[in-house]
Formats: C-alpha cells, sequence, structure tokens
C-alpha cells in the first residue's frame, strides 16, 4: 500500500500582509468612488477649480503692494466671502452673494450707529450700552430666521447680518477709525462677492434653472420607463432588463431638491431658453404631479411579485386592456418628458391619454357583458386593484400634462407644426405644412397626432454629421430614427435648428448599412429623396434636400448641529492651521520673489481637491462644514503668512479664539435650554406614525359614509410623505451629540431612518386610499355590505397597532401589544376570504366592485408594511434597550384579567370575545 501524504495546510498571512491589504483595498475603494464622482457629473471636477481660481485670485490683494497699502489685513474678507459665497450653482452664488452684500452694508452702518450712540454715554457706560443693542438685535434677527419667507430666501443674510453686525460694533469699541474699519471690510466683501459671481457666470456655469429643468424631465422618464414595462412585468409576457422597476424611487423624495434648485433659479438672470423671471413656481406644481404618479407607482410596484401559474379568465379579459393603459400612459409621460426637454408644446401626449381613457370605457363594456359568474373572486381582487390604480395614474398624468401645458404657455414655448387627424383617418406626415402621400396599412381606430420637427437652411452646406436622430410618431410606434453607424463626431450637436436633412445609403462609412425602411421613413418625414449612389449630381439637386426646423439627439440605452459645526470646525481649524504654517515656511524656500507664487500654486490645488471631496457622500453627510472651515483657514494661514512674520504667533491666535468661541457655542448649546436633535428626530418619528394612525382609524367611517365628523384627519398624513430630508438632517446631527435625557450616547439613530422609511411606505400606500374617498355611491351594493365590516375593522386595527407603536417609542418600552391588532388585521382577512368564496358573485355588479376591491387590497398592503414597521420598532426596542412592561397574553377562550403591581384583579365582565387579548399596564 503505497503512503498518500495529505497536502500541507496553506501558512496563513501575517497580520502585516492582513493590515497591508486592507490599506491596498481602502485606497483602491477610494479611488474608485473619486473616479465615480467626477464621471457621474464631471461640472464636479470644474467647479472645484472654479473655487481654486477664486481664492488664488482674491489672494493678489494680500501679495500686490499697491493694494495691501489700500486695504491691509482687511483683504482676508475676500477669501472668507468667497470660501463661505462660491456655491455649486449660478444661482446658489447671485443668492448668497447678494444675501451677503446687502447684509453687510446694512450691518455695517448698524453697527457704526451702534457705536457711536454708545459713545454718547461716556467709555464706562459704552460697553454696556453696545452689549444691550448686540444681545436684542442679535436675538430678533435669529427669532427671524425661523419665519417661512425669510428662511427660504434670505436665511443666509441674516446669518452675516448678525456676524457683520456684531464684529462691527464690538470692534468699534477698540478701534478709533471706526468708518476706516467698516469701509475696508465691505469694499473687500464686495470684491470677493463679484469675484464669485464673475467666474460662475462665465466659465462653465452651472445654472439652477437648467437643473432643475433636467431633474423635472428625468423624473418623468423615469415614471414613463417603469410604466412601459409594467405590463409586460406583470403579466410575465417578457423577461428583459429590470432596471425600471426601481428607477422611480428617487422620484419619491425629490421635493427637498425641486424646492432647492428652484429657490435659487429664482436669482439667476435669462440663460440659455431661459428668459429672466422664468416661470419656476410652475415646475413645483409638475414635480408635486409628477410624486403623486410616483405614490401611485410605489402602491402598483408591490403587486409585481404576485404569483399566480394560470391566469383565471378574469385576469385575461382585463390583461389586454391594462397593459395598453400601462404602455399609453408611459408613451404619454414619454411625450411630455420630449416636450419639456425640447421646450415646445405638448401636442401630442393628449393623444395618448385620450386612448387610455378609451380602453377603460371599452374594458367598462366588456366587464358590463361578461358572466361573473365564472370569475374566483379571490383571484380577481389584486387584478383589479391593479387596473383601479391604473385608472388613478391617468387622472394623475392628465392633471400633469395640464400642469406642463400651463408652463407651456407661462414660458412661451415652441409650437411645432403639428396635425390632429380625426380617428377614422390614416396619419399623415406633414412637411412644410402640407400633407403627402399616407401610409398604407392595416385599419387603426384610434386617435393619431403626427409631429414632425423639421427645417430648411439653404445657404449653408449639409453637415452628414448632425443627422442623427428625427422623432416621429405614427401608429407603427416608431419612436425614432437612427442612422446605423456606431458613433457620431465627436464635435456633432445634439441639438441642431434650421438645417438640411439629406437622406443617402452610400459608403460614407461601412458599406451598406442603413436599412431601406429607415430611408423610407426618414423621407416621409423630412421630405427629399433617398440618394444610393454618390455622383456628380445626384447629391446635388435640391429634390434630394429637405429641411428639418429642429434635429435633436435622444440616447435610447447606454453600455446635532452645533456639537458637528463645533467639532468639525476645531479639527479642521488645527489641521488648516499646521498645513497653513506647513505651506508658508515651504513657500519661504524659493525666496520672496517666488514665494507668493509657490503659495498660490499650493493652495489652488489644495482648495480644488478639498473642494472636490465634498461631493463624497459620506464627506458631504457629516464633515462638509469641516471642509469648509479647512478651505477657509488654509487659505488664511497660508496667504496672511505672507505679511506676517510671526506666523506661529498668528495660528496661535486665531485657533485659540476659534476655540474659545467654540467651546462657547457648544457650552451655552447644552446648559441653556437644550434643543437635542436626536429627541426632536424621536418626536418626529411618533408624531408621524401617530398621523397615519389617526388616518387609518378615521377612513372607514369616512369612506363609508358612517360618521360625518372631524375630517382634519384627511390631510395630516401628507407631511410625512415629505419627511426623509428632515430625518435625514436631524439623524446626521444626532450622531455627534452626547448621551442626553432618555438616550445613551451613540443611540442607534440609524434604526429610527429605517423606522421613518416604513412609515413613508405606508403613507404613499395611504395617499393612494385617500383617493377613493372621493367615490360616490348613494346604494350601497351587495359586494359592499359584504365587504364593509371588514374593510372599517382592518382600518380600525391597523389605526389602534400604529397607535400602539406610537406610545410604545414614546414612553420607550417594548411595543408589547401592537402584534394583537395586526394578527387581528390578518384574521379578518382570512374570514374575509372565507366569506368571499361562500358568496354568489354572480348577483355582484363587477364595475361597482373595482373601487371596493381596491380599497380592501390596499388595506391589505398597509397590513403588511405596519408589520414591517412593528420590526423594525422592536429592532429599534433591542438596540435602544427599552424597557419592558410587565405583560400577560391571554389565551383566546379567557377573559382578560387587568393586572396592578402583578397580582390579578377581578376580570373584566362582558361578551364572549374569540380574539387574542393581551392586557399591557404602564
Amino acid at each position: 500500500m503505497e503512503n498518500v501524504s495529505s497536502p500541507s495546510p496553506s501558512p496563513s498571512p501575517s497580520p502585516s500582509t492582513v493590515f497591508f491589504s486592507k490599506i491596498k483595498h481602502a485606497i483602491v475603494d477610494f479611488a474608485n468612488n473619486i473616479k465615480k464622482i467626477g464621471a457621474d457629473d464631471p461640472r464636479r471636477i470644474t467647479h472645484s477649480f472654479k473655487v481654486a481660481l477664486a481664492i488664488t485670485l482674491v489672494s493678489m490683494v494680500y501679495y500686490l503692494q499697491p493694494f495691501y497699502k489700500g486695504i491691509g489685513d482687511a483683504g482676508m474678507w475676500a477669501i472668507l466671502t468667497v470660501v463661505v459665497v462660491f456655491e455649486y450653482t449660478v444661482g446658489a452664488t447671485l443668492s448668497k452673494g447678494m444675501n451677503r452684500g446687502f447684509a453687510t452694508l446694512l450691518a455695517g452702518a448698524l453697527g457704526v450707529g451702534a457705536e457711536s450712540f454708545g459713545s454718547l454715554f461716556g467709555p464706562t457706560v459704552k460697553p454696556v450700552v453696545i452689549g444691550f443693542l448686540v444681545f436684542f438685535l442679535v436675538a430678533a434677527a435669529t427669532f427671524s430666521r425661523f419665519i417661512p419667507n425669510i428662511k427660504k430666501r434670505y436665511d443666509y443674510g441674516v446669518l452675516i447680518f448678525i456676524l457683520t453686525f456684531s464684529l462691527v460694533s464690538v470692534s468699534g469699541y477698540r478701534v478709533e477709525k471706526i468708518i476706516q474699519l467698516a469701509h475696508q471690510r465691505l469694499s473687500t466683501i464686495i470684491f470677493g462677492g463679484f469675484t464669485c459671481i464673475i467666474i460662475s457666470m462665465c466659465v462653465c456655469p452651472v445654472w439652477a434653472g437648467e437643473d432643475l429643468h433636467k431633474n423635472i424631465v428625468k423624473n418623468i422618464e423615469k415614471l414613463a420607463n417603469f410604466l412601459e414595462g409594467f405590463g409586460d412585468e406583470y403579466y410575465r409576457v417578457s423577461k428583459g432588463d429590470k432596471s425600471f422597476i426601481a428607477s422611480y424611487k428617487s422620484v419619491l423624495n425629490s421635493k427637498a431638491t425641486e424646492d432647492s434648485l428652484a429657490n435659487f433659479a429664482w436669482w439667476e438672470i435669462g440663460h440659455g431658453k431661459f428668459r429672466f423671471r422664468h416661470p419656476w413656481k410652475q415646475y413645483l406644481k409638475i414635480g408635486d404631479y409628477a410624486r403623486k404618479c410616483a405614490y401611485h407607482i410605489e402602491t402598483l410596484n408591490g403587486y409585481l411579485d404576485a404569483k399566480y401559474e394560470i391566469p383565471s379568465e378574469f385576469q385575461i379579459t382585463v390583461q389586454e386592456p391594462c397593459m395598453k393603459m400601462s404602455s399609453e400612459l408611459g408613451k404619454a409621460l414619454k411625450e411630455l418628458a420630449i416636450s419639456m426637454k425640447l421646450m415646445v408644446y405638448p401636442s401630442t401626449s393628449f393623444v395618448h391619454i385620450e386612448n387610455c381613457k378609451k380602453t377603460v370605457d371599452e374594458l367598462n363594456t366588456t366587464l358590463k357583458a361578461s358572466m361573473v359568474a365564472e370569475w374566483d373572486i379571490l383571484e380577481t381582487i389584486p387584478v383589479i386593484a391593479v387596473t383601479s390604480i391604473l385608472v388613478d395614474i391617468i387622472k394623475c398624468v392628465e392633471k400633469l400634462s395640464e400642469a406642463i401645458e400651463e408652463l407651456a404657455k407661462q414660458a412661451r414655448f415652441k409650437k411645432p407644426k403639428d396635425v390632429i387627424m380625426d380617428k377614422t383617418d390614416k396619419p399623415h406626415f406633414h412637411h412644410r405644412g402640407a400633407a403627402i402621400k399616407p401610409v398604407d396599412g392595416e385599419k387603426d381606430q384610434e386617435l393619431k397626432s403626427i409631429t414632425v420637427l423639421c427645417v430648411d437652411k439653404l445657404e449653408e452646406a449639409t453637415d452628414l454629421f448632425m443627422v442623427e436622430i428625427i422623432h416621429i410618431r405614427h401608429k407603427f410606434n416608431v419612436e425614432g430614427i437612427v442612422l446605423d453607424h456606431d458613433s457620431g463626431h465627436l464635435d456633432m450637436n445634439q441639438r441642431a435648428e434650421n438645417y438640411h436633412i439629406f437622406t443617402c445609403d452610400v459608403s460614407l462609412e461601412y458599406e451598406k448599412r442603413v436599412k431601406r425602411s429607415n430611408m423610407e421613413r426618414l423621407v416621409l418625414a423630412c421630405g427629399g429623396e433617398a440618394v444610393y449612389l454618390m455622383d456628380d449630381k445626384s447629391h446635388k439637386t435640391h429634390d434630394c434636400h429637405r429641411w428639418a426646423w429642429l434635429v435633436y439627439e435622444n440616447v435610447l440605452w447606454k453600455k446635532s448641529a452645533t456639537l458637528s459645526k463645533g467639532m468639525n470646525r476645531g479639527f479642521a481649524t488645527l489641521l488648516a492651521g499646521a498645513l497653513g504654517v506647513g505651506a508658508e515656511s515651504f513657500g519661504s524656500l524659493f525666496g520672496p520673489t517666488v514665494k507668493p507664487v509657490v503659495i498660490g500654486f499650493l493652495v489652488f490645488f489644495l482648495v480644488a481637491a478639498a473642494t472636490f471631496s465634498r461631493f463624497i457622500p459620506n464627506i458631504k453627510k457629516r464633515y462638509d462644514y469641516g471642509v469648509l472651515i479647512f478651505i477657509l483657514t488654509f487659505s488664511l494661514v497660508s496667504v496672511s503668512g505672507y505679511r506676517v512674520e510671526k506666523i506661529i504667533q498668528l495660528a496661535h491666535q486665531r485657533l485659540s479664539t476659534i476655540i474659545f468661541g467654540g467651546f462657547t457655542c457648544i457650552i451655552i448649546s447644552m446648559c441653556v435650554c437644550p434643543v437635542w436633535a436626536g429627541e426632536d428626530l424621536h418626536k418626529n418619528i411618533v408624531k408621524n406614525i401617530e398621523k397615519l394612525a389617526n388616518f387609518l382609524e378615521g377612513f372607514g367611517d369616512e369612506y363609508y359614509r358612517v360618521s360625518k365628523g372631524d375630517k382634519s384627519f384627511i390631510a395630516s398624513y401628507k407631511s410625512v410623505l415629505n419627511s426623509k430630508a428632515t430625518e435625514d438632517s436631524l439623524a446626521n446631527f444626532a450622531w455627534w451629540e452626547i448621551g442626553h435625557g432618555k438616550f445613551r450616547f451613540r443611540h442607534p439613530w440609524k434604526q429610527y431612518l429605517k423606522i421613518g422609511d416604513y412609515a413613508r411606505k405606508c403613507a404613499y400606500h395611504i395617499e393612494t386610499l385617500n383617493g377613493y374617498l372621493d367615490a360616490k355611491y348613494e346604494i350601497p351594493s351587495e359586494f359592499q355590505i359584504t365587504v364593509q365590516e371588514p374593510c372599517m375593522k382592518m382600518s380600525s386595527e391597523l389605526g389602534k397597532a400604529l397607535k400602539e407603536l406610537a406610545i410604545s417609542m414614546k414612553l420607550m418600552v417594548y411595543p408589547s401589544t401592537s402584534f394583537v391588532h395586526i394578527e387581528n388585521c390578518k384574521k379578518t382577512v382570512d374570514e374575509l376570504n372565507t366569506t368571499l368564496k361562500a358568496s354568489m358573485v354572480a348577483e355582484w355588479d363587477i364595475l361597482e366592485t373595482i373601487p371596493v376591491i381596491a380599497v380592501t387590497s390596499i388595506l391589505v398592503d398597509i397590513i403588511k408594511c405596519v408589520e414591517k414597521l412593528s420590526e423594525a420598532i422592536e429592532e429599534l426596542a433591542k438596540q435602544a434597550r427599552f424597557k419592558k412592561p410587565k405583560d400577560v397574553i391571554m389565551d383566546k377562550t379567557d377573559k382578560p384579567h387587568f393586572h396592578h403591581r402583578g397580582a390579578a384583579i377581578k376580570p373584566v365582565d362582558g361578551e364572549k370575545d374569540q380574539e387574542l387579548k393581551s392586557i399591557t399596564v404602564l
């Protein structure tokens, strides 16, 4: 027998190897992240260099002797202005620049006045008077920041007013030439502000209005992509790309971004296609309607997981209408997105909306004529719910279309040459306003609208590289005509107006690449003749060249606040101060002539790198203010070191005063009526859950017209829909806070964000549910009577479950009773299923049951959401170590006992109740 030796185990890597391997992977991951951030939006790189350029330019006032003699050390205010004013978009920079300028002017005048007024009382009383004025003016200005209109547009101006007034009035006590001081600071601030504005507007400008316009268009396209693909995905017709399923989710939380961009766009001058005082408010209305569509789509998305092997007869009946509605809605939204992108009137979207309405009418007729007795009502519930939600989305898209039409009027969009055909006519293609031969094909009874965006510019030669795609709409659903070369010219315009269209199939790049059908369609759209031979005459005749007044490219696919600021400011000042001293010392090695060049070089690249780092998500989330302070301090220390001999002493003075100011803020903030971000986050989550509970508790009575009491609950939940930005901000600040009250240090704040997400998901379903409150019916049908009690019970139990969860969070105890109400909801669903199976479906009018079934189905979805919310709160209870109350779970046949200090007392007599009972005494 041979001895077979087992292979020796490979030696484990040494700790140093593991350590360096981790360092290597961390560096590679960081580099890839940086690369991705720059590739996602190259404008970020440009912005970083723009900020560096601005700081380098304003530093010249310190380096050049004539400027320095005129303003002295006040030149530092120019650098400070650039750091705090220069923002990513022109609108944001203009907003901060104008706010800073006017606030500085007003505060400087008042500061000089306060110093002069204090002088009237003599040198002994003067500091008391100035301190009194500073206290009350600063308190009043700080309070004004809570006024919505001021906070929206002038918050930064109020902040600068407080800063400048305090500096001028207080420093005037030690400075004799107060007017000269105010003049120097104001002039340097204006210089720094104008530098920011000019560079922001003239060097690769990023316009907030343009970004708002593009964001709205992208959001509408995302909704369109989901709806176009939903039908095939829901009915398992296609197994293609499923990226569309989650693409719409960014629309749900887009309000904060849109509000911010609209606010900054308000400050911008006319630019490009956007005139001065462009109707930016209308974009916010469009964004609101897009989000309402997204809320319905979020509910619709939950039905994609429905499992069925063999489609029922009812599913087969409604499959084609549902798929058609979904497809037409997607096309309507794409038309609206294209009209906004090109800034032309939405002349064809209403066609698809009308087709949707027509499909709904035809489906109603089909359902009336069908034999309901042959359908299993349980199998129809999800399908009916999907159909009903699609009908609701039609209404949303119609309102969205009206909002875009209103924008087209206010913004004076162009009106393309179009023709609306009668539904019995064949579609005609138009060029130069004259109809040409119609397209032959099968008869199609749908409403048609063909819009050809075309032009002629006979005085210029044809540029073949400009012809990429021209959009037409006709009954073959051709989205566009693409010439089949793999890539266009590198300098090819994405949008061209008033150009020739030359249709050819010749050896320009490769042989015979253009399909003949594409050739024919392009000629039909624009006129002219297709050329197949490039001889000396064929391509020079005017008959070959036709025009398009608009040609554009469309890519179809492609391969706690104070602590936070205090800590950020402290560490950033320390690091930047050290680097600033190092930069000044390094520059000194090259002599006094080259020194400013070296320092300017270092400032430029370090500022550019630090500015770009502000786009990294993790840095932006928690250390954005620290990076800003780093840029400011490094620039001030390194540049001022050129004129100050004792640079170490200068850095020490600034660092010590900053630390003193920071600790003053932190101590007062923590010791004098503290407002804790974590506590506010906790309370906000609790309030949001209570709002959802109030709606659900009152929904059943309101929907079935049982009660006519207070209806304030109907709209109370809406604030939950857009609560993400506030919760993210509070959770970020709470991360910095020490333990306080019931919240220990490193409290699990991240879990609150998960709870907030589940609460918003409930709110999205409730938003859809709310649309059914307007349903009008006089006499309840038999089906409505059958499901009324279960639906009211589900709604009520859901409300109770949410209230129990809110109470458990408020008291920070384990949620020991909410599951009882959730189980009661599930039990009610099972009982309803049993009832429906035993009922005679033939006696029900299917049209009357659609909204009721949809409501029932959505309530079932909300049960799942509330169950996940309950699990998230239980997880929070474990992580945060909530208290466990004394409780007792009774058997369903027992009478409930109330407990008092652990001893059972006399049970409550009453009717027999088979439900699960749980009594918890807190």
